[in-house]
């Protein structure tokens, strides 16, 4: 089993704590950016430069409303990323993991 080149780099877009907090939030409801910035104690325009990062790898969906971005998951790539995860659980059986 390879991952794709699309998984490859959604994973590689989580391998930073505030994109994965980023994820994480996201994942409770859709927020804006101020809000995001407000809850996860981190300035707009940080949250704008690592959401465009899970946004390329097509992990997040945006949306421009005046002068502020609106982010929520996007469901279909989240699936896919599961889906990964899961086929390599099953790969994992007790006898031959650490």
């Amino acid at each position: 089993m390879m991952a794709s080149k699309d998984t490859v780099k959604m994973i590689s877009a989580l391998a930073d704590d505030r994109r994965i907090r980023i994820f994480e939030t996201l994942a409770e409801s859709d927020r804006s950016d101020s809000k995001l910035a407000e809850m996860l104690g981190m300035d707009v325009s940080e949250i704008r430069e690592q959401a465009s990062i899970l946004e390329q790898a097509g992990l997040v969906i945006s949306s421009e409303d005046d002068d502020s971005f609106d982010y929520c998951l996007d469901p279909q790539q989240v699936a896919v990323l599961t889906g990964f995860f899961e086929l390599v659980l099953n790969k994992c059986s007790p006898p031959k993991c650490c």
